[in-house]
């Protein structure tokens, strides 16, 4: 609508020009900026300025941003990334409450890093706001720092059995989606990638990865020469009959 639009306009403005501390006390409140982090980006420096200044209500929403790729000068900063993961371990309940209220998370989930970090997997790829994911969303240094400081984190499911896998698939930016495989196959060997894990509504992440109608066989070729895609799941997993609905012709063509 007008408003939002108004709204955006004004936030790109801001934050262009790196204008925090004056948004903070006047223009627009922590939630206003956190929502349009976690949508849009902003530039280093920026982000550089509220983790310093506020750690406690942005280590969430810069993490999302990171893991996203969302940095609006298309650099990465180590050192930013590291002042992000030690601000969510300093301040682990607020980053969760966060969560809680703001994506809906389990609130009998334990206020751990552990669960922070892995609600924030689960959600790098995820629709909520007027955030869209893309064949470019996605940012492996980010992720890479992760998997070594949280190398279980790939694992997570949240209360809806919703795994970071799931959303990777759905998002399809290949080289990430080939990284999360084999860091899945790396931390449980026999979970054949985390592709046939089923959430709460019946649908796994090969499920969300076929849901497209562009032609994804070197993909799925890919995960046959991996022997992660036989024919026997075709069968099992009733592939053809699930590809029926939403998937290109390509990919029925190829489970046939």
């Amino acid at each position: 609508n007008t408003n939002s639009t108004t709204t955006t306009t004004k936030m790109n403005n801001i934050i262009t020009a790196g204008q925090v501390h004056q948004l903070l006390l006047g223009q627009h409140n922590h939630d206003d900026l956190k929502r349009y982090i976690e949508c849009h980006g902003a530039p280093i420096d920026v982000q550089n300025q509220l983790i310093d200044s506020y750690p406690q209500e942005y280590a969430f929403s810069l993490l999302l941003c990171q893991l996203r790729g969302l940095n609006r000068d298309q650099r990465f900063s180590t050192q930013l990334m590291k002042k992000i993961l030690d601000a969510i371990e300093t301040y682990p309940i607020q980053q969760m409450d966060y969560c809680i209220s703001k994506f809906h998370c389990d609130r009998n989930r334990k206020k751990t890093v552990e669960t922070i970090i892995g609600e924030a997997m689960t959600l790098i790829f995820a629709f909520f706001d007027d955030f869209v994911a893309s064949l470019q969303t996605g940012n492996v240094q980010a992720i890479q720092m992760v998997r070594r400081r949280y190398p279980q984190s790939v694992l997570y499911v949240d209360s809806h059995d919703f795994s970071p896998l799931h959303g990777v698939s759905c998002a399809l930016n290949v080289d990430i989606f080939k990284y999360f495989i084999g860091w899945h196959l790396e931390k449980n060997p026999h979970g054949r990638g985390g592709l046939y894990g089923m959430n709460d509504s019946g649908i796994t992440s090969l499920d969300t990865l076929i849901d497209t109608n562009q032609n994804i066989t070197e993909v799925l070729e890919w995960l046959q020469n991996q022997s992660l895609l036989k024919s026997k799941d075709v069968d099992e997993w009733l592939l053809i009959h699930r590809a029926a609905h939403s998937s290109s012709l390509s990919t029925i063509e190829f489970f046939i």
